[in-house]
C-alpha cells in the first residue's frame, strides 16, 4: 500500500470530498458568491461569451425557437435572476384580495359614486386645468375614445349630412343622420 492514498470508504480521495462540500455550499448561494467576488463587467462578459458560443453552435434562430416552445413563463416571485421584494409581492396580493372582497360587497353604483366624489375632490384641490394638463401629456388613447371636441365635430358633421339628405328628398337617410347626431349631444 505504499504510494497509494488512504481510502475514505466512498471511492474518492479525501480532498475531493472537501471540494464537493465546498461546491455544494457555493452552489446553494446561486451565484451570489461569484457576483460578490467579480465585477459586473466581468460577469456580463462571461455571459456574452456563453451566448456567443451557443449562437455559433446552433445558429441565429435557436433562441427564437426556444421562446416559441416555452409553455410556462416564470412569475415575478419565481424569477431566478430578479431578487423578489417579498413585502411588495405580499402587499400586491393582499391588495388584490381586498379589491376582490370590496367588489363582492359593493355594487357598481357605489364605485361610480366614489369615483365621482374623488373627481370632485381632485377638481376642488387642483382646479379645472389639472385634467386639461393631464390630457395634453397623454400620448396614446384607448380605441374608440372620444373627447368633447370630437363629439362636437361629429355632431356637426352628421347634422350637415342630415340637411343634405333632406334637401335631396331622401328622408330615410336624413332621419338616420339626425339620430346619429343626437347620440353625440354632450
Amino acid at each position: 500500500m505504499t504510494g497509494q492514498r488512504p481510502s475514505t470508504g466512498t471511492g474518492q480521495a479525501p480532498g475531493s470530498s472537501r471540494r464537493t462540500i465546498a461546491a455544494r455550499e457555493n452552489g446553494s448561494e446561486g451565484g451570489r458568491k461569484r457576483a460578490s467576488v467579480y465585477s459586473g463587467d466581468v460577469l456580463s462578459k462571461w455571459a456574452s461569451h456563453g451566448g456567443k458560443a451557443v449562437l455559433a453552435k446552433y445558429g441565429p434562430n435557436y433562441f427564437t425557437e426556444l421562446r416559441k416552445r416555452r409553455k410556462n413563463y416564470p412569475k415575478q416571485d419565481e424569477s431566478p435572476v430578479v431578487q423578489p421584494n417579498w413585502r411588495k409581492i405580499q402587499a400586491w396580493e393582499k391588495g388584490q384580495k381586498g379589491g376582490l372582497a370590496r367588489a363582492a360587497r359593493y355594487s357598481s353604483e357605489c364605485f361610480r359614486e366614489w369615483g365621482r366624489i374623488g373627481g370632485i375632490e381632485t377638481r376642488t384641490r387642483y382646479g379645472k386645468k389639472f385634467y386639461r394638463e393631464i390630457r395634453k401629456k397623454r400620448k396614446y388613447y384607448k380605441k374608440g375614445y372620444l373627447t368633447r371636441k370630437t363629439k362636437m365635430r361629429l355632431r356637426k358633421k352628421y347634422e350637415r349630412l342630415a340637411g343634405k339628405a333632406s334637401k335631396e328628398q331622401n328622408s330615410a337617410i336624413a332621419g338616420l343622420w339626425k339620430v346619429a347626431a343626437k347620440n353625440f349631444v354632450t
